[in-house]
């Protein structure tokens, strides 16, 4: 799924402040097209207007709707190519990009077949360099061996510069002293159980959550609420490791693959169901038929597309058949299994309930009868209280008997939902709960509480300043007084180096960093060596002269101020901009995450990838 939010900047005239500073007249001017709906981020604007004036670029904001940015730009636009704003597309864009998965998926944001209206390279970018990187990456089928086609793809897009990264978000977990969690990174995506978390107190972990609790079956919601709790009870066959983000056996034993349309999973022999069954081939096979069943409408559905059969070939071992190749073929080996026994459907010749009633049955076992609520987790249901909002986990005694794991260090855990962050606060501080969600979007100064810790989490999210690649400064380079891609290339970097990010971050946001790649800080694969941007404006102007562009003290000539050669206010299409985007050189068709809607989220224009199909 991919979602849209643009961020909104405000509009003041600032005409005078540059005046007073001797900015030089604009070489040329572009607009920034940002919608109205986000009043604490129009800093960003000013900010980045202003500094890009300094150089001599020329901006004007256009504040518009979601949905006006969205359609012309990615839905609608009003031609393909998309064209300059002045003909009715835009010239420049802030926006971000989340990623619901630790996976990175740069075709879908790069790739050449991906223009708009057939995907989300809205800058219109083409490398054959980066085509061929991303072809390799796309077809590699282990997560491990896919990392260095990561790297050499954002080393491409840092010298192309596309769009210009600006910072990366990150959050905070105000976590009791006692408390040591293993990764939060993996914890932050709901992707990981809490067996490694030790409790140096009395073990039983006292969680503050910032949702009521809503659906108790894994396979029928995404809530990131309900998922962190769920995930405690309903393992899967292999997770990621929190030591290195790779994928590693949990209830399987082993995997491995032929080719990557054929994986086979031999399950651990000694794994149990927290009733004391085995966990079973069957079980694996009706787990994975249960997701695909339509009757069902799971959030997994999707699956169906790439996976063709499921097939048990012996009590503990099941071979997965694709139908074609998905380049993140081992996050379909990682769902959520349930015991055939509870629920396998009357119809089916089981006892449990049809699958239109799952939802509802799950909910009420969880109340009344919540023995029935258990998976091969490391944690099952003890208590939900609807009422007060309470669910008490306790340790699964059979978890324990895992080859790769030991049984949980913690005795219970205890989700209870806080209606307002300030009391949630309160009661980290007297010592009630030992760990306020990252969504209640604490503050520097709310935070620093005295016997605790505030661990700083990297996002999978960061923004960008994107622009169109057939403007003809910003992209076909046609309009500059040294006419051509390069001289594009190194206004693209001027404005990399002009980009104010330390600024934003202290004026504008609690908890971020810069960002240096195109790939965000907490994606498996990000590049912390891609060399930083850093603020220099001397770096910025002198990008700007190799493009063929003189400032006023450049010229020997002290009755000349500008150059007369260069336009002054042109957004308009280059001369030789073709209508046509390039054909992509991959032979490999990546998957379009179906789903695009409009939500509101901090900080600006957002992409959001999910890993899933609609449902």
């Amino acid at each position: 799924m991919l979602s849209i939010m643009l961020t909104p900047i405000l509009n003041y005239n600032n005409s005078n402040i540059k005046q007073s500073l001797g900015d030089p007249p604009p070489f040329f001017s572009i607009t920034i097209i940002i919608p109205d709906n986000i009043p604490e981020r129009v800093l960003w604007g000013d900010i980045i207007r202003t500094e890009l004036e300094s150089i001599g670029i020329g901006v004007t904001i256009d504040y518009k709707t979601f949905y006006e940015a969205t359609d012309m730009i990615f839905t609608s636009p009003v031609s393909t190519p998309v064209p300059v704003y002045d003909s009715g597309g835009f010239d420049a864009l802030i926006i971000g990009w989340l990623f619901t998965d630790p996976d990175w998926y740069p075709t879908e944001q790069f790739g050449s077949s991906r223009w708009p209206t057939n995907g989300y390279n809205y800058y219109q970018y083409s490398s054959p360099l980066c085509e061929d990187a991303l072809v390799l990456h796309n077809n590699t089928c282990l997560t491990s061996n896919r990392i260095p086609y990561s790297h050499q793809i954002q080393d491409i897009l840092r010298e192309d510069l596309p769009s210009v990264p600006i910072v990366y978000l990150r959050d905070v977990y105000p976590i009791a002293n006692t408390i040591t969690p293993e990764d939060l990174h993996l914890w932050r995506n709901a992707r990981q159980p809490l067996d490694l978390w030790t409790d140096s107190g009395d073990s039983n972990l006292f969680y503050a959550t910032v949702h009521s609790f809503d659906i108790c079956h894994p396979y029928l919601t995404e809530v990131y609420y309900d998922r962190q709790w769920l995930n405690q009870i309903y393992d899967s066959l292999i997770y990621r490791s929190g030591d290195s983000m790779d994928w590693v056996p949990r209830i399987a034993d082993s995997y491995y693959n032929s080719g990557c349309l054929n994986w086979t999973v031999e399950i651990d022999p000694l794994a149990k169901w927290a009733d004391g069954t085995a966990v079973t081939a069957d079980d694996v096979v009706f787990s994975y038929e249960a997701m695909m069943d339509p009757t069902l409408n799971s959030v997994y559905s999707w699956i169906s597309t790439y996976l063709d059969n499921i097939v048990a070939l012996d009590p503990t071992t099941v071979l997965f058949t694709f139908k074609e190749h998905y380049t993140f073929t081992e996050t379909l080996l990682a769902l959520p299994l349930i015991p055939k026994d509870i629920w396998l459907p009357t119809s089916e010749g089981g006892t449990g309930p049809e699958y239109v009633d799952w939802e509802t049955q799950a909910e009420t076992w969880a109340t009344a009868d919540p023995s029935k609520i258990f998976g091969c987790g490391p944690f099952k249901l003890q208590l939900a209280n609807a009422t007060s909002q309470i669910i008490i986990l306790e340790k699964n005694a059979y978890f324990g008997d895992l080859i790769h794991f030991n049984e949980p260090d913690l005795d219970t855990i205890h989700f209870i939902y806080y209606s307002d962050k300030t009391t949630a606060l309160a009661d980290l501080a007297a010592g009630q709960v030992e760990v306020v969600d990252a969504y209640f979007r604490c503050l520097p100064t709310e935070v620093g509480i005295a016997g605790t810790t505030d661990h700083i989490v990297n996002r999978t999210i960061y923004h960008e300043f994107g622009m169109n690649l057939l403007h003809p400064y910003l992209g076909t380079g046609s309009s500059c007084p040294i006419p051509g891609p390069e001289s594009a290339k190194h206004i693209r970097k001027a404005i990399c180096n002009i980009m104010p990010r330390q600024q934003i971050i202290d004026d504008t946001l609690a908890w971020a960093a810069k960002a240096n790649s195109h790939c965000p800080e907490g994606c498996v694969g990000y590049k912390d060596a891609v060399p930083f941007c850093e603020y220099s404006i001397d770096a910025a102007k002198n990008h700007m002269r190799t493009a063929g562009f003189l400032y006023p003290e450049d010229l020997t000539n002290t009755t000349t101020t500008t150059p007369t050669t260069v336009p002054s206010n042109t957004s308009g299409p280059p001369p030789s901009t073709t209508s046509t985007p390039p054909s992509s050189t991959s032979t490999f068709s990546f998957p379009v995450f179906g789903l695009m809607g409009i939500i509101a989220l901090i900080g600006g224009c957002l992409i959001i990838v999910v890993t899933r199909k609609k449902r």
